[in-house]
């Protein structure tokens, strides 16, 4: 009876699907004004809350973009309701991506600020004894950074990583064998090959039309899929 009780109290007290999707665009708000400098409102859309809604700063002059919400996101917030916090910042951190690819493709690209900053201190100590080059090495830096930092951010990815990785995918799965390492999707008509990456060459692998219909999950599956394959055989 006390388990059942105790059981009972735990699932009264979990957090709301609402609450956790809150705190869930709170902390994206937080690193976008950390990485970016921008002040974003995230929010879902008032009346079928399908669409996940980007706010820019009103003095931006930019207009909001709207992203379909599709089951995948409702099923990981589920998974983080049920008890499964630790999944909660892997999902931040590629729905972030996500959505400042989005941002990219329809307004100005975000740049990345942190790395700006520490390049204008450097410039800043250097300034009496190269002024003229000041400008000329700030503006390669905005241009260049966000794509060395992305880069650098998933640079190596080993096997049990991208398997956690891929099971926050709802009906994705990993199968392994010694040349290859193949992507699934448990479909109603059986098993569907989503991706296949080489495990005896560096930098090979092949993604299936089934994979690349799928828009939204592509932005952020194939990254990973790239990054794995770029990762040396002998430290995956």
């Amino acid at each position: 009876m006390k388990k059942k009780q105790k059981k009972k109290l735990l699932t009264q007290f979990r957090p709301s699907l609402d609450t956790i999707r809150e705190k869930l665009f709170s902390s994206m708000e937080e690193k976008i004004q950390t990485d970016y400098g921008r002040l974003f409102k995230l929010g879902v859309e008032k009346k079928d809350k399908l669409f996940l809604v980007i706010h820019p700063e009103k003095e931006s002059g930019e207009e909001r973009i709207l992203i379909p919400i599709d089951n995948n996101f409702t099923a990981i917030l589920k998974q983080i309701q049920a008890g499964k916090p630790a999944i909660f910042d892997s999902f931040r951190d590629k729905l972030l991506l996500e959505v400042v690819s989005i941002w990219g493709q329809h307004r100005t690209p975000l740049q990345l600020v942190s790395s700006t900053k520490k390049e204008g201190a450097v410039e800043s100590s250097e300034e009496k004894k190269t002024p003229a080059s000041k400008s000329a090495s700030t503006e390669k830096v905005e241009k260049t950074e966000p794509v060395e930092a992305k880069q650098e951010e998933l640079s190596t990815l080993t096997l049990d990583e991208l398997k956690e990785a891929i099971s926050t995918y709802p009906k994705f799965f990993v199968e392994t064998t010694s040349d290859s390492v193949t992507i699934h999707e448990q479909a109603a008509t059986g098993p569907k090959l989503l991706a296949t990456i080489s495990m005896t060459e560096l930098d090979s692998f092949s993604v299936e039309k089934a994979l690349d219909r799928k828009y939204k999950v592509k932005l952020t599956l194939i990254p990973l899929i790239e990054a794995f394959s770029k990762t040396p055989l002998e430290e995956r």
